[in-house]
């Protein structure tokens, strides 16, 4: 190594090295000192922040020596993040954050901000547990001001924080203030000119009225807040989680709860509500099963719990759940509202409501253990010329794992637009296969297409007999009941090259002629879709397509020559007789589905398996091919346009009013999956605009799902959800593109 070399390396070493140990300003580590000096007590109220929190007068303007003032200049997320510490120590009654303006004028995405936001929340939660979290929107700018001209971030990027801030805020069941609305001069989102000299910091008129968008939440009276969830209510399921109840105690004073009241105004049919319940909530915040508060029907829309309720508590969480009757109208809603909370000492509180305005209704198609199945899981779904849909998924027979198992591929039929639906149809089993037990014969990852020109239905599946040894890719021998050996085709050597069945895993495919009620004996077509040297060649689960020249396209997935997955398609010109596959698309993806686009070609949406645990660079993987997949081009939206925690993702395209749409849907979470979301694209997948898209179910779950169309107007979609194992509903296109329902402020 020269000394010019030696140097180089010298300075980027100590340069980088002082970057690291001088990460924030002079100001931040002065002021970090004198707060690791200062104490934080029991009783105290934190307030977090950066100039904006650092510049008020928090104890005067509320006139509460309780309060602390924990803000600093300049300070971004992981600044606060960095210096949480000596205040969790302190256990303080509450927190106010407000952060993320800094980091965002500095370039960093908003990916970045949530994810430390996202930190923060963890922190509070894991370090000081009775700690009440209230998190902030980040306030709105004005451009029209010079001092900051030149620095204001785009209101864009802040609402795109805010919007995702009150998300996680729902996500983790706490509290969401929004200020950017409250300090807002009307329509402009442009910060009040009244409140600032700067276009980013607050006069005094700014902080007062900042002080009374806070003052519900520092009240010393009970602070009662109703919270209705993103959730599906569904038939066919006694106990539906539809509004959250938190009673927080904010003086030193336990309160005792007389009686609630709630309204079931906004409810579409209140008749559809065969029983209501009352249940405390578990340690998750979820309702606990075990412990009911009572059981009742409602009468002239109105419900009142009282009796038995609880007494000197501190502070309470409540769930009240509905059972619906077995058969209601899809297209109607479920409100339920708390009208008052009495306390024994005389006082009525009337809730403030967050949430959504009313839950859709669905259809619990599969829950745990119904028809002794152990689980139900990889939805797909078609409709069928005759207008049946039919949905299929792997019937687990005796636990939740994938292959190998006892796994079947299982159907339900309807012919109602999925209002009801027919018993469990199973359409691929391998039974006993070579003699081995049917733990070791499993048939999984369906996909289902309909032919949309002869009305034959195709249903691919994957089968896999035996298992290998995941060291050496060979066969075991001398299975029987009593082994446990277990392989996934997916993980080391679980798929070998070659096309034997003690080789690699079977790609088999059945087709019904009569609309789904029955079905053939499957065919093994490995030998002639698989290439020798691929590890693995299997069905990509949701549903395959019919071009508009009537070739039939099934989206697909593997694994090469090194076992790297990749993600590919299948198609056949001969109506499903002999079946061709194309070229990889792309590698490290798995899980796809396919569309075509107006222009003819073909788009394929992928699983990514680079978006693992990548919060700055995130986004489904997006090709297209005009040759059937023998060339691919990236999709200028490639990971860019729909966020994922890496997890199957459905597309559909749609015809409506003789316009294509293009439909997604998966987890909208770039880390777990939660938010199943149903999202529209009008220009063929170039963008999928905020105000087209909606959540069906905010917590988390498995997260396939497959859609469909049921008519002009409707599509269906069948999901797993956190309420069922497989959730089905309608969804009216009017309200996806026209007129979509508001969230409570």
């Amino acid at each position: 190594m020269n000394r010019f070399t030696f140097l180089l390396l010298w300075l980027f070493v100590s340069l980088n090295g002082f970057s690291q140990s001088n990460e924030y300003s002079k100001f931040y580590y002065q002021r970090a000192s004198l707060f690791e000096e200062l104490a934080v007590s029991p009783s105290d109220i934190v307030f977090l922040g950066n100039s904006i929190t650092n510049g008020n007068e928090w104890t005067e303007l509320f006139n509460d020596n309780r309060i602390k003032n924990r803000g600093i200049s300049g300070d971004c997320a992981k600044g606060v993040y960095d210096r949480l510490e000596p205040v969790l120590r302190g256990t303080p009654h509450k927190l106010f954050l407000l952060i993320g303006i800094n980091d965002l004028q500095r370039g960093t995405s908003p990916d970045t901000v949530l994810y430390w936001i996202d930190r923060i929340v963890q922190k509070v939660k894991q370090a000081s547990p009775s700690t009440l979290l209230y998190v902030q929107s980040i306030m709105p700018v004005n451009d029209s001001f010079r001092s900051f001209s030149d620095q204001i971030t785009n209101r864009q990027a802040i609402q795109t924080v805010n919007a995702r801030l009150a998300q996680l805020c729902k996500q983790e069941n706490i509290p969401f203030i929004d200020l950017f609305e409250g300090l807002s001069a009307g329509a402009s989102g442009k910060l009040d000119p009244n409140y600032t000299n700067d276009g980013l910091h607050l006069l005094g008129k700014g902080y007062l009225r900042w002080k009374a968008l806070l003052t519900p939440y520092l009240n010393e009276t009970p602070a009662v807040q109703a919270y209705r969830p993103t959730v599906p209510v569904l038939t066919h399921k006694e106990i539906n989680p539809v509004l959250r109840l938190s009673i927080v105690r904010t003086d030193a004073t336990p309160f005792s709860l007389k009686s609630l009241r709630f309204s079931l105004q906004g409810t579409t049919q209140p008749s559809d509500i065969q029983q209501i319940r009352l249940y405390l909530a578990d340690k998750d915040g979820m309702p606990d099963t075990d412990k009911s508060l009572g059981t009742t029907q409602a009468k002239g829309g109105e419900i009142e719990f009282s009796g038995n309720l609880p007494k000197g508590q501190d502070t309470l969480t409540l769930w009240v759940t509905v059972m619906l009757k077995n058969k209601v109208d899809l297209s109607h809603r479920i409100a339920v509202s708390c009208t008052e909370v009495s306390l024994d000492n005389g006082i009525t509180l009337t809730p403030v409501h967050t949430g959504i305005t009313a839950q859709r209704v669905g259809i619990a198609l599969r829950q745990q253990m119904q028809d002794n199945i152990h689980t139900c899981r990889i939805p797909g779904l078609t409709t069928t010329r005759k207008g049946t849909l039919l949905a299929i998924y792997d019937g687990r027979r005796t636990s939740s794992r994938d292959l190998q198992g006892d796994i079947d591929i299982c159907l339900n039929r309807s012919t109602d637009g999925g209002a009801t639906w027919q018993p469990l149809q199973v359409v691929m089993d391998k039974g006993k296969w070579g003699g081995l037990p049917e733990k070791f014969n499993g048939v999984s990852d369906a996909c289902i297409l309909t032919d949309a020109k002869t009305g034959t239905i195709y249903i691919a599946g994957l089968w896999m007999h035996g298992v290998l040894d995941k060291e050496t890719g060979k066969w075991v021998e001398g299975l029987n009941e009593q082994s446990s050996e277990w392989i996934h085709q997916w993980i080391y050597k679980g798929s070998q090259p070659g096309t034997g069945v003690k080789e690699t895993s079977q790609f088999l495919i059945t087709k019904s002629t009569d609309d789904g009620k029955t079905w053939s004996e499957p065919v093994n077509i490995t030998a002639q879709t698989k290439r020798k040297e691929w590890w693995l060649f299997a069905p990509a689960p949701g549903h395959g397509i019919t071009l508009n020249d009537g070739t039939l396209v099934f989206p697909t997935q593997g694994r090469d020559e090194n076992g790297i997955s990749f993600s590919n398609i299948t198609w056949s010109k001969d109506g499903g007789k002999t079946w061709t596959t194309s070229n990889p698309a792309y590698k490290d993806v798995t899980e796809c589905m396919v569309a075509q686009l107006e222009d003819g070609s073909l788009m394929l949406n992928m699983r990514d398996n680079r978006n693992r645990g990548n919060y700055t660079e995130n986004g489904r993987r997006i090709c297209t091919t005009t040759d059937l997949g023998v060339t691919w081009t990236e999709h200028p939206t490639s990971r860019k346009a729909l966020i994922e925690p890496t997890c199957m993702g459905s597309l559909h395209k749609h015809i409506r009013k003789g316009k294509s749409l293009l439909l997604f849907s998966n987890p909208a979470n770039q880390s777990v999956r939660t938010n199943m979301t149903l999202k529209v694209s009008t220009d063929n997948g170039n963008t999928w605009p905020e105000s087209y898209q909606t959540e069906l179910d905010q917590y988390r779950s498995a997260g396939y799902s497959c859609i469909t169309s049921i008519n002009e107007d409707t599509v269906g979609i069948l999901y797993e959800s956190s309420q069922a194992q497989l959730v089905f509903q309608q969804i009216s296109l009017n309200e996806l593109l026209d007129n979509k329902p508001k969230q409570n402020k």
